[in-house]
């Protein structure tokens, strides 16, 4: 999956769009992966601070 393409678009598209039913089990599978929220990811891409991913 290629999340920092998707930072554009709204956290239920992409969680709908990825198989989730929920946006809430998007984001806590998401947390669990990676170590940050969704939210949090997206508004570190937009300041354009780098991340270090799980």
């Amino acid at each position: 999956m290629n999340y920092s393409k998707d930072i554009e678009r709204s956290i239920i598209e992409i969680a709908l769009d990825y198989g989730f039913e929920t946006q809430s089990g998007f984001a806590k599978a998401f947390r669990k992966a990676f170590g940050y929220s969704p939210t949090q990811y997206a508004a570190r891409m937009e300041g354009g601070q780098r991340i270090c991913l799980r």
